[in-house]
């Protein structure tokens, strides 16, 4: 990886489009990687499994991955920074898995080029350990046709991981375009595995009509033990009559290690 790759095209691989594997992954090791793309492959680009941790921001400029089954997937991997990614129409664009490090899409686009069903913008383990591992990062970047069945993103709880629940993943000036209220990001509602699971709206961007900011969470007379009676809203859309919207409130999980 003491090299520099600019401008190729990874097309057709049963497996991964672009493979990356560091002797040592502790180590930024690279010069550059920028204009590549990807396309109709099983993985796009992919850090399983030893994963990279570089001590330093890795920038990945202009990546485009497009028609594969996963655009990219990490695991053991951090902080890398994809600066004007196009991921699109792939059935998953990316795959945050177990014990990453941070990874931030900036000025990125996830998109299909039609609203298609069963199809997810990014899949983000919620259920890291927050003393060890942060989450994915997305800043000014645009969801864009996710259609009924579909998501832009989809919050998975890890099995290779122990925690019920982590660092959040952090969403900053995200918009979606023409994007099915079914695709919005939402909780699993009833799930046992969502009982702790909270997401914050910092500027009302996903809050229901004429709601400012606040909290999605599990509607349970557990998870709002703490909060102001009526300050949480049952939401009609809610296929299980599971989630809440709470505007104006401040909440956060604190771990007691004895």
């Amino acid at each position: 990886m003491k090299n520099t790759f600019v401008n190729n095209v990874a097309a057709g691989c049963v497996h991964r489009g672009y493979w990356i594997e560091l002797k040592d992954k502790y180590q930024k090791q690279y010069h550059g990687f920028n204009g590549n793309s990807v396309h109709s492959s099983a993985h796009g680009l992919i850090t399983y499994q030893r994963g990279w941790l570089t001590k330093e921001p890795a920038v990945i400029q202009n990546f485009v991955s497009f028609k594969n089954l996963d655009g990219a997937k990490f695991h053991i991997t951090g902080i890398l920074i994809f600066k004007e990614a196009l991921f699109a129409d792939n059935l998953i664009g990316i795959r945050y898995g177990a014990w990453n490090s941070g990874i931030t899409f900036e000025d990125s686009v996830f998109m299909l080029s039609r609203a298609t069903s069963h199809h997810v913008g990014a899949e983000v383990t919620f259920n890291n350990d927050p003393r060890l591992h942060k989450n994915v990062v997305f800043k000014n970047t645009v969801f864009r046709n996710y259609g009924r069945g579909s998501m832009t993103l989809k919050f998975k709880s890890n099995s290779q991981m122990e925690n019920d629940m982590g660092d959040p993943a952090h969403l900053y000036g995200v918009t979606l375009e023409n994007c099915h209220e079914d695709s919005v990001p939402r909780l699993g509602e009833c799930g046992y595995e969502y009982r702790n699971f909270f997401m914050e709206d910092f500027d009302g961007t996903l809050a229901p009509t004429n709601m400012g900011s606040g909290f999605y969470l599990r509607d349970h007379e557990l998870t709002k033990a703490f909060l102001p009676d009526d300050s949480c809203t049952p939401m009609e859309t809610s296929k299980t009559g599971c989630l809440a919207y709470c505007e104006g409130v401040c909440l956060r999980l604190v771990y007691l290690s004895p």
